[in-house]
């Protein structure tokens, strides 16, 4: 017992310097890796070295069960939500690679190619999904309300070409940058 009680007196002040020392180092590492305190930034992961942004992911998963609301009338919650999620990061990765092997190769999806998806009465065509757009009479697309459609999405701006974007572009895992496309 003795042993114990000249230990405790004698390694006291060491102890304390010790975990003194490495509370510092762990304060100073971790605001050397951060760079002082919270980026502007905040990445959730890397794909093929470029950083996922989480307010880009997050605006791609809120869209997803906004798309989901309105075609289920009910908001996802619980293991659903997860399921988006992890969908949702699916697609990131699968479109990051497939546009970087499609950068490879060379291959580029111009705005004339969209067009022509968006005007063919194709089965897996985004705008066939929504039946207010076909001819009942003869199952295809309805030229005047698809022109009609597509002159609203050039009107669009914020939010709404992103939902739009979302819901129409993006899910077709189609190499489409904003910047390159025009939907004449």
């Amino acid at each position: 017992m003795q042993i114990i009680q000249s230990i405790r007196d004698k390694g006291a002040p060491i102890t304390i310097v010790a975990i003194s020392l490495a509370l510092i180092a762990f304060i100073l590492m971790d605001a050397r890796q951060d760079g002082g305190g919270p980026s502007a930034t905040d990445s959730i992961g890397k794909i093929n070295g470029t950083a996922i942004e989480q307010t880009v992911f997050s605006k791609k998963v809120t869209a997803l069960e906004i798309q989901e609301e309105q075609q289920t009338g009910q908001r996802p919650t619980g293991s659903r939500s997860a399921q988006i999620r992890e969908q949702v990061w699916n697609q990131v990765v699968a479109e990051n690679i497939f546009y970087a092997e499609a950068a490879k190769l060379g291959i580029d999806f111009t705005s004339k190619e969209l067009d022509n998806i968006l005007k063919s009465s194709d089965p897996s065509n985004p705008l066939m999904q929504d039946k207010s757009m076909v001819d009942p009479g003869t199952g295809k697309l309805d030229m005047t309300k698809v022109s009609q459609a597509l002159s609203n999405i050039k009107k669009m701006k914020g939010e709404q070409w992103e939902m739009v974007n979302s819901q129409i572009i993006e899910p077709q895992n189609w190499q489409v940058y904003p910047q390159n496309i025009s939907l004449y």
